[in-house]
């Protein structure tokens, strides 16, 4: 088995209420929601927050290539 693509979507959303910490207030929430795919059909899942700072989007693409054509169940190696 390989995987043939790894995809990410993000969602945020506003907070009911806005939590200040003393230097910084969270408007918001998010979540990233990974799904990698295999040549066998079978698609796994995998869930994130949101890391300050970084755009959501950039740690999926970064791995895309390098967790092309690898095996999923090396998960060692990962």
């Amino acid at each position: 088995m390989k995987i043939t693509d790894l995809k990410q979507e993000y969602f945020r959303w506003e907070k009911s209420r806005p939590i200040a910490n003393g230097k910084h207030t969270y408007t918001h929430c998010g979540l990233a929601v990974i799904k990698i795919e295999t040549d066998q059909g079978i698609t796994g899942f995998g869930f994130s927050g949101p890391v300050l700072g970084l755009n959501p989007f950039m740690m999926a693409d970064g791995f895309k290539d390098v967790l092309t054509g690898q095996d999923p169940m090396r998960t060692e190696w990962f």
